[in-house]
């Protein structure tokens, strides 16, 4: 009888990671790479702003950090579901995705989202907030199930079935999220 491993939450394995200019604090699997560059946004005409990606991936697993800075506060609730909308459709059509759900999700009052959506090779979840001028997004990517090797090929994780990679995805994006 063999004994049976302790279990460790996935969270218990991660790191604080703190960005003073970002000003938030997340727990990630390891040290993420940080770049910047600048995109268009829709705000009331298409804006060009400084977009910060903080990012890491982790086995099939890419974590991802953005927070841009909007020209000017949005106070009316049409205005900032607009561009909460706006900001939805674009990350769809960058990933080539489909929208599956979508739900709002305020964070400490401030308006947020959370989707999912899948395309051909991703599958992704994402939580948008906007606090003030400030836009935040948390995303887990993970390779679409469908895309996934056949069982019986050498690089398909033996550990993990296609439900099993549902589950995990599942579990690694709660953990992020909290």
């Amino acid at each position: 009888h063999l004994p049976q491993p302790e279990f460790t939450p996935l969270s218990a394995l991660w790191k604080r990671f703190s960005h003073a200019d970002g000003r938030f604090k997340v727990l990630l699997p390891g040290e993420p790479d940080e770049s910047v560059s600048v995109t268009e946004i829709r705000f009331s005409r298409f804006e060009r702003i400084d977009r910060h990606e903080i990012t890491l991936r982790v086995g099939l697993a890419n974590y991802v950090i953005t927070y841009a800075d909007l020209p000017a506060n949005l106070t009316a609730s049409k205005e900032i579901e607009q561009f909460l909308n706006s900001v939805r459709d674009a990350e769809v059509t960058r990933l080539k995705g489909k929208l599956s759900w979508e739900r709002e999700t305020p964070l400490a009052g401030h308006p947020g989202r959370e989707l999912s959506a899948a395309s051909a090779d991703v599958s992704f979840r994402m939580r948008l907030c906007l606090v003030e001028r400030r836009l935040y997004q948390l995303g887990v990517t993970i390779p679409s199930i469908s895309e996934t090797p056949d069982p019986k090929s050498a690089k398909y994780p033996p550990q993990y079935s296609p439900q099993g990679l549902k589950m995990l995805q599942d579990v690694m994006t709660t953990d992020f999220f909290n």
